[in-house]
C-alpha cells in the first residue's frame, strides 16, 4: 500500500524526527511504500506572537554570566537547525513542496503529540489532524497523544469538529492515559494503547552508525532538553555538582544549556550514540526518557508540573517510576541506584508484539 504519515516531521527535534522514521521504517517493514502528510493550518489563523518589545524584555534575564556562551551557542544552534533539514530530507524524503495525502491508500496520523488541542498550537486546530481525511481508503492512529491538552481546552465549535474527525478512524491508537480518556469523551470509543515507536523499534543498525559519526572518548553526562528549559538554580546546581563529583563533563543536546561544558550539533542516530556511551543520562522530556530507557542507561528524569501529566504516565508504563525526580536533592540517589531495566525490558518486547498485532488487524 501507499502510506502517508501525518506527523510532527517538520519539526526541529530529535524526537519528533526519530519517532517519524522509526514509524516510517516499521511500516516499510510490512511492505509498505510511505511517505508522510503535512499538517494543515486552519484558514485565516494567525499564530500568537509576542511583540518586538516582549521578546527584547525576555531577553534581558539571559543577560548573566553565560552571555558570551549564549552567543556561541546561538549560532551553534543555527547550525543544528541546517542539520535537521538535512536528515529530514535524506532521512525522511521530505520535500520542500507541501506533502499532502493524494493519491495514498491510507494515512497514519501519529505518533507525538499530533493530538494536541491546545488553542493558541501553531496551526489552529483542523479536522485532518484529528481523522478527517478525504480520498484516502483507511486513516488510523498510532500511539498519538493530546500531550497536556484536554477536552476542556476546546470550545464548543472546536469540541464538536474533533469528536466528528475521530469518529471516521478506522483505528485509534493512542500513547497515554490522557488522550486515551480525551477519546473516550469525544467518541464513546476505548482506543488501543501503543508505546511510542522510538521504543518499538530497534534502531540497531542506526546506532552503530551514530558510532561511526563519533562520540566522546571521556566520561560524560548527557543533559537533554529543550532551549533553556532547565534553568532553575536547584536543578543546575544539583546536576554540576553530581557530574563534579563523578568527573563527568556534562553534554547539552537537544538544545542550548549554556552551563553545560558543551552543547552537541550532532545527528539524529548521533544522539543515540551518544546515550549508549554516556555514564549518565539527566532530562526532561519524553523522548529524552524513552531514549535512555530503551538503552537501560542510568537515568534521573526531573518531573515539574508543566510536564507531569506525560513523564508520569510514560514512567509508569515503562515500569522505572524510581527513575522520576521531584526534589533535585534526590537526583545523585537516582542517578546511583542499580537498575537492570529487566521488567521495563520486558515490557517494551511485550508491546513490539501488540504493535504488530494492531497493525494486523487494522489491514496494515
Amino acid at each position: 500500500m501507499k502510506i502517508g504519515i501525518l506527523s510532527m516531521q517538520r519539526i526541529y527535534n530529535y524526537g519528533s524526527f526519530l519517532q517519524s522514521y522509526a514509524l516510517k521504517t516499521i511500516l516499510e517493514r510490512r511492505g509498505h511504500e510511505v511517505t508522510f502528510v503535512d499538517i494543515e493550518k486552519r484558514k485565516n489563523y494567525t499564530y500568537p506572537r509576542k511583540s518586538k518589545l516582549q521578546v527584547k524584555l525576555g531577553k534581558l534575564k539571559y543577560v548573566d554570566r553565560y552571555f558570551f556562551r549564549r552567543m556561541e551557542d546561538s549560532k551553534k544552534n543555527t547550525q543544528l537547525d541546517v542539520l535537521f533539514r538535512t536528515v529530514q530530507r535524506e532521512g525522511l524524503g521530505l520535500s520542500d513542496e507541501h506533502m499532502s495525502a493524494s493519491g495514498l491508500d491510507a494515512v497514519v496520523i501519529g505518533s507525538d503529540e499530533i493530538f494536541n488541542c491546545s488553542p493558541v498550537s501553531m496551526w489552529g486546530i483542523t479536522g485532518q489532524r484529528f481523522g478527517d481525511i478525504e480520498g484516502v481508503g483507511k486513516t488510523l492512529s498510532y500511539a498519538a497523544s493530546c500531550g497536556y491538552t484536554c477536552v476542556d481546552d476546546m470550545d464548543d465549535d472546536d469540541r464538536a469538529l474533533v469528536s466528528g474527525a475521530l469518529k471516521k478512524l478506522d483505528g485509534i491508537s493512542v500513547r497515554d492515559d490522557n488522550t486515551a480518556d480525551f477519546v473516550r469523551k469525544l467518541t464513546g470509543k476505548e482506543p488501543e494503547m501503543n508505546l511510542d515507536p522510538v521504543l518499538v523499534y530497534d534502531f540497531e543498525k542506526e546506532i552503530a552508525q551514530g558510532e561511526r559519526e563519533g562520540v566522546p572518548d571521556y566520561p560524560y553526562m548527557v543533559v537533554y532538553a529543550y532551549h533553556n528549559r532547565i534553568e532553575s538554580k536547584s536543578e543546575i546546581k544539583a546536576i554540576k555538582d553530581y557530574a563534579k563529583k563523578k568527573s563527568l563533563k556534562t553534554i547539552a543536546i537537544g538544545g542550548s544549556l549554556p552551563w553545560c561544558d558543551e552543547f552537541a550539533v550532532i545527528s539524529p542516530f548521533q544522539v543515540l550514540a551518544y546515550f549508549k556511551h554516556a555514564e549518565c543520562i539527566v532530562t526532561d522530556t519524553f523522548h529524552g526518557s524513552v531514549m535512555a530507557s530503551k538503552l537501560n542507561r542510568p537515568l534521573a528524569v526531573l518531573v515539574r508540573d508543566s510536564n507531569t501529566n506525560k513523564l508520569d504516565d510514560l514512567l509508569r508504563r515503562l515500569i522505572i517510576e524510581n527513575h522520576k525526580v521531584v526534589d533535585t536533592a534526590g537526583l545523585e540517589g537516582v542517578l546511583s541506584q542499580s537498575d537492570d531495566y529487566s521488567a521495563c525490558n520486558q515490557k517494551i518486547e511485550q508491546e513490539c508484539a501488540h504493535t504488530v498485532k494492531y497493525f494486523d488487524e487494522i489491514g496494515l
